[in-house]
């Protein structure tokens, strides 16, 4: 079932993708010195352009996700050892200490 969803999300991606890529803004080297009236705040290929890259910054942080989750979970399967091997060597810091400091004399 992952694997659909891994796949639906490909999918998806690989359709913003495209529809991004199908949107053209006038090349810098092409433009001329034509004003924008007083009255146009924003065309609608500039909220078209910025709504795309609004869903692909959402999209990125949801791969993201996706990519880390194996590594979360194994990471969180660590975790009571550490914590457990944390509290033993903190109950046991000062014959760490003592073992430390006998060892380099």
């Amino acid at each position: 079932m992952a694997t659909n969803n891994v796949g639906s999300t490909q999918s998806r991606l690989a359709a913003m993708v495209t529809e991004a890529d199908g949107v053209v803004l006038q090349p810098v080297e092409e433009a001329h010195g034509v004003g924008r009236p007083a009255g146009v705040i924003a065309t609608y290929a500039e909220r078209e352009y910025d709504a795309l890259a609004t869903e692909q910054r959402e999209s990125w942080c949801a791969e993201g996700e996706v990519a880390a989750r194996k590594a979360a979970v194994q990471a969180a399967g660590h975790a009571p050892a550490a914590k457990a091997a944390s509290l033993v060597l903190s109950e046991h810091a000062h014959e760490v200490g003592e073992a430390q400091t006998s060892g380099s004399s």
